[in-house]
């Protein structure tokens, strides 16, 4: 992103801040020794969950864990950077 002018940056700031947010709580819960139990939808929203698991697996999951959200999440997202 290539911003001149700070009127521009705010919202990009305001937007990424919110999505890092989300990130590390979604990694701290990953490491909690209920993350493999605890359905994602505890933490994140429904949409989110449904959107991941069809881009994922191909397929409508509604009971992905924490843990199964966290892991299909990072090397999806590692191959578009």
């Amino acid at each position: 992103m290539q911003f001149t002018a700070t009127a521009r940056l705010e919202p990009a700031i305001a937007l990424l801040r919110v999505v890092a947010l989300t990130l590390l709580n979604l990694r701290d819960a990953s490491r909690q020794p209920n993350a493999k139990t605890r359905p994602a939808t505890t933490l994140l929203a429904t949409d989110y969950v449904r959107v991941l698991s069809i881009w994922r697996y191909r397929k409508l999951r509604h009971d992905l864990t924490i843990h199964e959200f966290f892991f299909a999440l990072a090397p999806k997202a590692l191959s578009l950077v």
